[in-house]
């Protein structure tokens, strides 16, 4: 619980002090982008946070339009996450 407080308060600061930094690139795939090692999940039907996505080297985790319900405890662990990125699933245009 706590560590779930304490990562929600990290995702609010770097939205907080990341504001009107530039424009956000569109990023997709796995490696290197830039300087920041990013893991893109999005759109994989996750309703677990990918174990593989457990590496101390991620930077920027993004798990966008999944069906991911649960943080799990090993996010406050990742030494070098600066960004987690989690939004909701999105309903196709009917």
């Amino acid at each position: 619980m706590v560590r779930t407080v304490v990562v929600i308060i990290l995702l609010h600061l770097t939205a907080l002090f990341g504001y009107g930094q530039g424009k956000v690139k569109n990023l997709s795939g796995r490696g290197v982008y830039g300087k920041y090692r990013v893991y893109d999940g999005s759109y994989m039907g996750y309703k677990k946070f990918p174990i593989d996505a457990n590496r101390k080297e991620v930077q920027i985790l993004i798990l966008d339009d999944n069906n991911i319900e649960e943080i799990p405890n090993w996010i406050a662990f990742l030494p070098n996450l600066k960004v987690l990125s989690l939004s909701p699933l999105r309903k196709p245009y009917a």
